[in-house]
């Protein structure tokens, strides 16, 4: 009576098997699910609260963006003009008024 108990602890039974499957499968789910759904869900979710928000903000943006671009041209072209008339060079003026506006 004694080897049947232990051989019967050696080998479970199919319903066991059956359990740690499901186990197993259910481990699997959730280790996806953590990788994959999860972090989707979330880039999603801040993908849609960046749309919404330029959308919301557009009305405000976009002529805000306007009138920076055109102070900054305006801002350049001052700043060429009066440096061209101190003598500086139109090269140098042309290469260095990018760099560091």
């Amino acid at each position: 009576m004694t080897a049947y108990r232990s051989r019967e602890k050696l080998e479970p039974s199919e319903s066991d098997r059956e359990t740690d499957a499901l186990r197993d499968l259910l481990a699997r789910m959730k280790r996806l699910r953590t990788r994959v759904a999860l972090p989707s869900r979330y880039y999603l979710g801040a993908a849609t609260f960046l749309i919404a928000a330029v959308l919301c903000s557009a009305p405000v943006l976009a002529p805000g963006v306007m009138v920076y671009l055109v102070a900054r041209a305006q801002l350049r072209r001052a700043w060429r003009e009066e440096h061209r008339k101190k003598g500086v060079s139109k090269e140098w003026l042309a290469e260095n008024i990018r760099r560091f506006s």
